[in-house]
């Protein structure tokens, strides 16, 4: 039930059923954490997530990646990307959903050269972007006048040019 407001931004009846559940003396699960901390995230809810946080500590649950990946999300929404970043630091374990979690609050804080940064570390790290290839961000400095990125172009050392257009889906 937590999971089906959340995903439908019935953010307030998710923080709701979940107090209720505490108070009946129901034990969340990890699904029932990352729901709840998703929901806070949608309310902009940072003191809510914090005080969820809390309760995570005390359990089995803190150390799991996908309760930090809802932590980081958590963050980066409500307006703090610095304690996003701080939390994607303290992960024991980071995955493919912890580097776009973090990518994404840069792309929505207009930080996107740290996004880019982030994306390429992670992508060598991860295996994701061998050292023979070409990096992010030297095709990122070739975009052609309609703001898309040239592949085929040599890259030139000017800086990184960063568009609203980018960051479009």
């Amino acid at each position: 039930m937590i999971s089906g407001y959340s995903q439908n931004d019935y953010c307030d009846e998710a923080l709701k059923l979940f107090s209720q559940m505490l108070r009946g003396g129901m034990k969340p699960d990890e699904c029932s954490f990352v729901c709840v901390l998703s929901a806070c995230g949608g309310l902009a809810a940072r003191d809510k997530g914090k005080q969820i946080y809390a309760v995570i500590i005390r359990t089995e649950f803190a150390s799991y990646v996908s309760i930090g990946n809802a932590l980081v999300t958590l963050h980066a929404k409500c307006g703090s990307i610095e304690d996003a970043r701080h939390m994607f630091n303290k992960m024991p374990k980071q995955d493919s959903v912890t580097c776009n979690a973090m990518i994404a609050g840069y792309a929505q804080h207009g930080c996107g050269m740290e996004a880019l940064r982030l994306f390429e570390e992670m992508g060598f790290s991860m295996g994701y972007i061998s050292s023979h290839e070409t990096s992010i961000d030297s095709r990122t400095r070739n975009t052609t006048s309609s703001n898309q990125f040239d592949m085929n172009h040599t890259p030139s050392p000017k800086p990184l040019v960063q568009t609203p257009s980018i960051w479009t889906y």
